[in-house]
């Protein structure tokens, strides 16, 4: 599995992303794990997606996590027994990962 730099990450105002990591005796300092530098009209949607993904990432582990956990039964709402939305969710978690 690949790791990343772990969140929470910021999107500061010069549309850096940042986390603050900790040194091992008790210092704090923040460490870029990107920043935006082109993109035209999209520059902080873009910064703000980026900062988000540790976020997104964890959550639809969360999602995957739980789902495989659920019983089969038909009491399931129809729109979660879409597997191209869940084929979607792993394909993506598979990519954040570097798996595909």
């Amino acid at each position: 599995m690949n790791t990343h730099t772990p969140g929470p990450w910021h999107c500061t105002d010069d549309l850096v992303i940042e986390t603050p990591i900790e040194d091992g005796n008790g210092r704090v300092a923040l460490v870029t794990v990107a920043k935006v530098a082109r993109g035209g009209p999209h520059r902080v949607d873009n910064a703000r997606l980026i900062a988000a993904a540790p976020d997104l990432l964890a959550a639809l582990e969360q999602i995957e996590t739980a789902w495989d956990s659920i019983p089969e039964c038909d009491q399931v709402p129809e729109q979660l027994n879409d597997n191209s939305m869940w084929d979607e969710i792993r394909a993506a978690i598979a990519k954040a990962k570097g798996e595909r």
